[in-house]
């Protein structure tokens, strides 16, 4: 969980922000779970996306990736 910040760093007087980030392995779960996500059928749609890139997928990896 964050807390909102201004600008200046002070903490703002708001409630706690909760993202939900999904850990995209670029596999066929985390493929398939984000497909699913998107379409609103498993929980509800994640903030973001995270794709640690090791530099050693094959192209067709990256080319799921960009969608």
């Amino acid at each position: 969980m964050f807390r909102a910040r201004s600008q200046q760093g002070m903490a703002m007087r708001h409630p706690l922000l909760r993202l939900r980030v999904l850990s995209l392995g670029a596999g066929v779960q985390s493929a398939t779970l984000a497909i699913l996500a998107a379409h609103g059928i498993v929980g509800a749609q994640p903030d973001c996306a995270i794709f640690a890139d090791t530099g050693w997928e094959p192209a067709s990896v990256y080319a799921l990736c960009a969608g």
